[in-house]
């Protein structure tokens, strides 16, 4: 229970309330948003329309660049030198590639398929209270078990006591809490496999 009585939705780690009280509800409510956006939108034009969320999503792009979003257009031009300076950046070899996603919740949960192991134990490392609701719903997806904490010490009581196949570190959550960089430099050269995210950012 939260402070106002509501329960916890275990699948997004917050307490629903009676507003959105499922996925299901949220779902219908996002697309009732559309259509209200639509209609406004379609009526008063686009700059009748304006986003508070903080969450900016727009696509800056000039005509003149247009082909290049073409599905094969743009990777065959890019594709070759973005692997590149990722893997300068983040550290690879030839056996490594680099995949990109849309958004950062479709790479949190893509991970976590690809490196958690069904029945072992996911730890995630966050500032704060929660992880991402993505984080939680790609965990299970993988059958696998999270675990969120926030200090070394419990992390270390896991990793001694359980099979851990991954380990999520958010430098920077949701609520613009900063983790301890302590914790960032000690952990990064733990060999369980380990996945950053923050603020859109996956690696």
């Amino acid at each position: 229970m939260d402070r106002f009585g509501h329960v916890i939705d275990p699948s997004v780690g917050y307490a629903r309330g009676l507003i959105l009280s499922s996925s299901l509800r949220e779902s219908k409510r996002h697309q009732h948003a559309l259509h209200v956006i639509q209609s406004r939108v379609t009526a008063n034009g686009v700059n009748s329309f304006f986003n508070f969320t903080g969450l900016h999503r727009d696509y800056q792009i000039h005509p003149q660049q247009i082909s290049l979003a073409e599905e094969w257009v743009g990777p065959g031009l890019f594709a070759d030198e973005l692997a590149k300076r990722t893997l300068e950046h983040l550290g690879g070899g030839p056996e490594h590639a680099v995949a990109v996603f849309n958004r950062a919740t479709a790479g949190i949960v893509a991970a976590c398929l690809a490196l958690a192991t069904p029945g072992s134990k996911v730890i995630s490392v966050v500032p704060g209270t929660r992880s991402h609701p993505s984080l939680a719903r790609g965990v299970a997806l993988a059958n696998a078990q999270l675990e969120e904490i926030s200090t070394l010490l419990a992390m270390q009581e896991i990793l001694d006591s359980s099979n851990v196949s991954l380990i999520v570190i958010t430098g920077v959550s949701s609520e613009l809490e900063i983790i301890d960089e302590f914790i960032l430099t000690r952990h990064s050269r733990n060999q369980t496999g380990l996945f950053f995210h923050a603020n859109g950012l996956c690696t």
